[in-house]
């Protein structure tokens, strides 16, 4: 498929720009909608990762390796773009909450639309778009269990080089990932 990822689409950037003279009036509008639209229906807490258009239609897509899985993380992108803007639904922010109470939420890699539950491996950095997401939505409470979570991967060996950066277990060792630890660091000095 050839498309537009939905995560791609950073509604604040379009926002300032149009507000700033740069894009055309209505840019922001319409793109809000095109995300807005990119909902599931089976699960509308969820989006779809990619659009393309037929004619003057746009076609709604899912870009994991099975036709009926979408790839969590870009649906965490596009709810952390939402919440950037004050756009995120109500319906994200249930499912979201609910998730992280669950062994199966959503810090997983894929989500089966048919059976509608995450599968596959966990995906800690899920947790970070939703950490990024509490902030921007002002959620302590959310705020606070994402961080519990996470501070279980967090190195506390006093004489570990590693000391206090976030790991993840790779082949049964401890190994630290500079994402991880960027994005930790880039979402609590905001």
């Amino acid at each position: 498929y050839e498309g537009v990822m939905l995560s791609n689409i950073r509604l604040s950037l379009i926002r300032n720009l149009e507000n700033n003279g740069f894009l055309p009036a209505g840019s922001y509008d319409r793109n809000l909608e095109i995300v807005l639209n990119g909902q599931l229906s089976s699960n509308p807490g969820l989006f779809a990762n990619a659009y393309y258009m037929d004619g003057d239609k746009y076609i709604y897509i899912q870009i994991a390796p099975i036709p009926s899985q979408i790839d969590v993380f870009e649906t965490g992108l596009t709810m952390r773009n939402l919440s950037e803007v004050g756009a995120l639904p109500s319906a994200s922010n249930a499912l979201i909450s609910s998730s992280l109470a669950s062994a199966e939420g959503i810090n997983h890699t894929y989500y089966k639309l048919i059976d509608e539950y995450f599968v596959e491996t966990r995906s800690n950095r899920v947790n970070y778009l939703i950490l990024q997401i509490a902030v921007n939505t002002d959620n302590q409470d959310l705020f606070n269990r994402v961080m519990d979570k996470i501070d279980v991967y967090r190195a506390t060996y006093k004489y570990s080089p590693a000391l206090y950066m976030i790991y993840e277990v790779r082949d049964e060792r401890n190994v630290c990932v500079a994402w991880d630890n960027l994005m930790m660091a880039v979402t609590l000095l905001n």
